[in-house]
């Protein structure tokens, strides 16, 4: 089971947003977020030639817990 759990993520991305209108509420955002953001780390380390160490999955989790990546909703 990876850590921190797709809650904590969902709790983690909510922090900054003050207004309710702007929260995410499924779980299921945070992981299309989370799967578009390892795509990212994939697709970059194929142009550039230069390998991770870790896992992609686990990249983008980190950069959501980190919150250096986060989701923002459209209309």
């Amino acid at each position: 089971m990876l850590f921190p759990t797709c809650k904590d993520l969902l709790n983690i991305v909510n922090e900054s947003k003050s207004n309710k209108d702007e929260r995410i509420n499924s779980k299921y955002t945070i992981i299309l977020g989370v799967a578009r953001r390892s795509r990212q780390i994939v697709d970059e380390e194929n142009e550039t030639g230069e390998f991770l160490d870790k896992n992609a999955l686990t990249v983008s989790i980190e950069d959501f817990e980190d919150r250096i990546v986060s989701i923002e909703k459209t209309e």
